[in-house]
């Protein structure tokens, strides 16, 4: 067993959750997508959050105690009462991706905080028909941890018999924003650690074709697009939990978003509703993803 496998049973078969990234900043913009966050989970009875990376602005923590979990998670968040299920994304490892150690505080500050869900770098869980897994690009993007990271999607997809496969992770696969696509990140196809393509070599190997909805951050905006006849899947973008950065129209998208808020997902046994939300708390697009 590769990891911690959080199975919860108790829960019914539908449910929603939430998806945002790129929120630790303890800002304006952070606090104002909190309260909508609030404000719709309250109403909408949200089980959990999917925290996509970026969670410490803008160099990480520098110990377990560091001051910004308080600032930049708990004081934001603290009154909701829901769990986060964190991922981790390059700013979390220091602004030049070099502090490998300041992920590990994230991992030990789970102990801390049980809102604050983070038992490895990388891990799955299971909530009734879907399987959850968390990925750690950061560490895919520098050819870190590639075969362990691989050999626990083998082990999730093996034992796991949900219908549906959900994939959470900081960098995106494709994407309308500034960064772009995996392989081609900043617009560059090269080098491998700075155009993502060793990321995108793991999807194409391990994911592609086997995941439903791969959630992910890294661009501050909203998106949701087609996948392609290399990577079936529906690709969702929301980084927008703290502030907005303008989009393009460099693949084909079903909705794109340039305001600061989050995704709701609705899940039932043959399709998941994906609502865009603003920082007002108001839906303003939705968008259905069918089982195949």
């Amino acid at each position: 067993m590769f990891l911690i496998v959080l199975i919860l049973s108790n829960l019914g078969y539908t449910f929603t959750f939430t998806a945002m990234g790129d929120t630790g900043k303890g800002n304006d913009g952070q606090w104002e997508v909190s309260r909508a966050l609030k404000q719709v989970c309250e109403t909408r009875n949200c089980k959990f959050n999917l925290l996509l990376g970026d969670n410490i602005y803008q160099e990480g923590v520098t110990s377990v105690d560091d001051p910004q979990f308080y600032e930049k998670f708990e004081k934001q968040y603290g009154d909701i009462t829901m769990p986060f299920y964190v991922a981790l994304g390059n700013h979390d490892y220091g602004e030049l991706e070099d502090h490998w150690e300041r992920g590990g505080y994230e991992i030990a500050y789970a102990a801390k905080n049980p809102q604050w869900i983070l038992p490895k770098e990388y891990y799955y869980f299971e909530m009734n028909e879907v399987l959850f897994i968390v990925l750690d690009t950061v560490l895919l993007k520098h050819n870190k941890k590639v075969k362990e990271q691989a050999a626990m999607v083998k082990e999730a997809l093996t034992n796991s018999k949900a219908k549906w496969v959900i994939v959470a992770a900081h960098h995106p696969y494709l994407s309308n924003g500034k960064h772009g696509n995996a392989g081609k990140y900043e617009g560059l196809p090269f080098p491998y650690k700075v155009s993502g393509k060793y990321i995108k070599d793991f999807m194409d190997k391990n994911l592609c074709g086997k995941m439903d909805i791969l959630f992910s951050g890294h661009d501050h905006n909203k998106q949701i697009l087609p996948g392609t006849k290399k990577c079936d899947a529906t690709f969702v973008v929301s980084g927008a939990g703290a502030s907005a950065t303008a989009l393009k129209e460099r693949n084909p998208f079903y909705v794109q978003s340039e305001e600061l808020g989050f995704i709701l997902a609705d899940v039932t046994n043959d399709k998941i509703s994906l609502e865009v939300i603003n920082s007002l708390g108001n839906t303003t697009h939705t968008h259905v993803v069918k089982k195949h």
